[in-house]
């Protein structure tokens, strides 16, 4: 079915701009319905009243308020489809609409008599609806395997109002394997595996709660403005106006970054006022403590479909259904060797339910009929990341056959195998003895033959049975080697081929290590800051995203590659060469917000567009009259009135530029010609300028220490060779440090380290690089100096295990 247009309200605001209410309604074609729009016609606020700038959601509903008429009612609206009808509002841009979202069926509501009434209708975005739906792929199929934090928002947001061919990325955490060239953003360039939102044996957490989980730990939000998606962490609004937000613009053609600001300026003078000169004021509180956790957990099922309860029926019977079994393959191979590259078998294998007269089920178990093109098949499971240290705990119960007669003589079975691959090189593989001791291979899996490879086996003679024929087998492994792959395969014995075995009830379970400890000792770790005033307001919040040393645990996050695990080396692109972990990347923006007192206010707003653009959940404010020196932003949109063109919102201060003094700078060296002083280009930093093309001057008004990391990559000429030359870093105090360079051939290449740490800088203290006099001439291909005080601003920090 498509959507076409039924009816439309159309209304002018105070500031004389049009606006357009669309209802577009499945399965109709035929004209539009013109409605008469009442006296707030379209009235947009937040759902989410919360006043924190990191709630994951920000979803937005709309009020339409209109005058019945004879042809029109309450009725014409009503249907048993959520998806039925939705809204798309049309503000300031002919291009796209400014707001869509599914029309409400369970909030309608009119005054019940014969005469023209206000009909009022809501609509969402369908956020809402995402709680009763649990996490899978677009086509409803389970997510099995690693994904980007990117994908599972928009697996997690899809059955909302608009999708993500076109959406934007405003979120630039960086870890230190990604590159921050590529026009991937970065929550796109690591992995996080699918089992992290499971909640039992093939269940998931439902999309809402998924949306929320990726976007806490990231800091983000996603929010609808012009009816595109916006993932933004507004952490990055905690710097200085004069750099702008980097910005990721996704469409059909592709990927660009822009960098983009979304202040708009409030001020008697200026398009958006305040509608009362008072506004109302509050102040939020520092912390004493600000503290980020988070738990150790497993998922339920570490091998997947470890239940055996996935899977297509393949055929109903009379006592009996045969299934598919998901994530599970019969695999054969040779005497010789096939598990490094295994054939598929084409015996007759499925798990069978066996039922009783009432169609109840009595059992369940895994069934194949020996191999009869090769020598012999298995069942084969997907395989498991395990982590040095690692000790896994695996059980399964077996029996030799459906049929109820024990073989004579008793043999031995060799009935499943755990091979272990590690990931690094020298990568080398391993088998779990009997024992539960590691078997090593030569070199592959199939460097020994058969007879000696290490099986699990259970001899009749001496194996304690059920009484009806069951046999539970189980074993402990030692310590993993290393990090790497384990694979399990449940056997058929090929000398004795008139038995088709049966499993079930199989239990694989992992104790994880981390960092010396295993994490039955330990419920999870902390990360924490704390100021020495004495407050009595703590902040504490649990994220369930991690650098973890153990990969089976929920929310491991795995880095470019999408084998190797994060390592604790996280940066903001503002800040590059800031190398954090991922935890306390998070507790650093939520420190940012209570670092000392900052403001809360109230405001009512006239006004409903800044140089032509409509405001929205993005915009930022500067009280050009009252406050110039301070940034605003949304922290809750109570309500936008199209009609009178007022809102009405509470703002959080997010940068003081008095109090903040956030030292962020970078500069870049540029070719020169003879020697003296290079020339140097400032690409951002406030409190800095260029001083006659070659110096980077501080104009800040407190004296402040930084790390200097700078670095110079090209090529030198020289007067004569072979000549020792020397580039020379100083400030106004003095020589900060002295490079020394032999060159032997003219032009000769160079790698100046200009790393200094505990640079102090006065008020108008300049710093310059400065050629020796036997240099001709500097080539530049690659350069930076880079400084800030971030490290100077932390309160004392503090990580560690949080035990049971």
């Amino acid at each position: 079915m498509a959507y076409e247009i039924k009816y439309r309200i159309t209304f002018k605001t105070l500031q004389g701009d049009t606006c357009k209410v669309n209802f577009f309604i499945d399965g109709y074609s035929g004209a539009i319905t013109e409605l008469d729009p009442a006296a707030n016609p379209f009235i947009l606020q937040e759902f989410n009243s919360d006043e924190d700038i990191y709630k994951p959601l920000r979803p937005q509903q709309a009020t339409i308020n209109f005058i019945s008429q004879p042809t029109v009612s309450i009725d014409d609206f009503l249907s048993n489809s959520d998806t039925y009808c939705y809204i798309a509002f049309d503000f300031l841009d002919p291009t796209r609409y400014y707001w869509v979202g599914y029309l409400l069926q369970d909030d309608f509501q009119e005054t019940w008599q014969d005469t023209n009434h206000i009909i009022t209708l809501r609509a969402t975005e369908g956020l809402g609806m995402l709680q009763s739906q649990p996490l899978t792929d677009n086509a409803g199929d389970e997510l099995i395997g690693r994904f980007t934090p990117w994908q599972f928002i928009q697996y997690a947001a899809f059955g909302s109002i608009t999708g993500f061919i076109e959406h934007k990325v405003i979120s630039n955490l960086y870890h230190s394997s990604m590159d921050d060239t590529l026009t991937v953003p970065s929550i796109g360039q690591c992995y996080i595996d699918a089992r992290t939102f499971s909640i039992g044996d093939g269940e998931y957490d439902n999309k809402y709660n998924v949306l929320n989980k990726v976007n806490s730990a990231f800091n983000q939000t996603l929010l609808q403005y012009k009816s595109n998606w916006y993932i933004f962490r507004p952490e990055e609004l905690f710097m200085t106006p004069t750099q702008s937000l980097r910005q990721f613009n996704i469409t059909l053609l592709g990927t660009t970054i822009s960098d983009n600001r979304y202040d708009i300026e409030v001020g008697v003078n200026e398009e958006i006022k305040p509608i009362a000169p008072e506004m109302l004021r509050f102040i939020n509180r520092p912390t004493k403590i600000d503290e980020v956790t988070f738990s150790y957990e497993l998922p339920t099922e570490l091998l997947c479909n470890q239940n055996l309860s996935r899977g297509d029926l393949n055929t109903a019977f009379v006592g009996y259904n045969t299934y598919d079994v998901d994530s599970w393959d019969l695999k054969a191979g040779t005497f010789a060797g096939s598990r490094e590259s295994p054939f598929t078998s084409t015996s007759v294998h499925y798990r069978k339910e066996t039922l009783d007269t009432y169609d109840n089920v009595i059992d369940n178990y895994l069934y194949a009929e020996q191999e009869m093109t090769y020598d012999y098949n298995w069942w084969q499971s997907c395989d498991i990341p395990v982590s040095a240290g690692d000790i896994i705990t695996l059980s399964f119960e077996w029996r030799w056959s459906e049929g109820s007669v024990a073989p004579s003589p008793l043999p031995i079975f060799n009935v499943g195998q755990l091979l272990y691959k590690a990931d690094a090189a020298p990568s080398f593989r391993a088998g779990l003895n009997d024992d539960g001791s590691w078997f090593i291979y030569p070199s592959t899996w199939d460097s020994t033959i058969y007879a000696n490879q290490p099986f699990f086996k259970i001899n009749l003679a001496t194996f304690d049975l059920q009484s009806n024929g069951w046999a539970t087998y189980s074993i402990e492994s030692a310590p993993v080697i290393r990090d790497g792959i384990v694979r399990l395969l449940l056997t058929n014995t090929p000398t004795y081929n008139s038995f088709k075995n049966i499993w079930k009830n199989i239990q694989f379970d992992i104790k994880s290590k981390v960092n010396g400890l295993y994490t039955d000792s330990i419920l999870g770790e902390y990360d924490k800051f704390t100021k020495n005033e004495d407050i009595r307001a703590n902040f504490n919040e649990e994220i369930y995203l991690q650098d973890l040393n153990s990969s089976n645990l929920m929310g491991c996050i795995f880095d470019a590659t999408n084998t190797l695990r994060t390592t604790p080396t996280w940066n903001r692109y503002r800040y590059q060469l800031e190398s954090e972990p991922f935890k306390k990347q998070n507790l650093i923006a939520n420190w940012e917000r209570t670092r000392f007192h900052r403001n809360k206010i109230d405001v009512n707003l006239f006004g409903l567009k800044y140089d032509s653009k409509p405001i929205g959940l993005l915009n930022t404010i500067k009280f050009v009259d009252d406050d110039p020196n301070k940034l605003y932003y949304i922290a809750n949109l109570k309500e936008i009135d199209f009609a009178s063109a007022t809102w009405q919102a509470t703002l959080v201060e997010v940068y003081d530029n008095d109090r903040d003094f956030l030292i962020n700078t970078k500069a870049t060296y540029t070719n020169k010609t003879g020697s003296g002083l290079v020339p140097i280009t400032l690409n951002y930093g406030q409190y800095f300028s260029v001083i006659t093309g070659n110096k980077l001057r501080y104009t800040g008004t407190p004296t402040i220490t930084v790390d200097f990391k700078g670095r110079v990559v090209g090529s030198i000429t020289v007067s004569s060779t072979p000549v020792v030359v020397n580039f020379v870093l100083s400030n106004t105090s003095g020589i900060l440090k002295t490079v020394n360079v032999t060159a032997t051939t003219s032009p000769f290449a160079v790698d100046i380290n200009l790393d200094v740490d505990n640079v102090v800088l006065a008020t108008n203290n300049e710093i310059e690089l400065t050629l020796s006099a036997s240099i001709t001439s500097l080539t530049v291909t690659s350069s930076y100096l880079i400084f800030n005080n971030n490290d100077s601003l932390y309160p004392t920090y503090k990580s560690g295990y949080i035990y049971k």
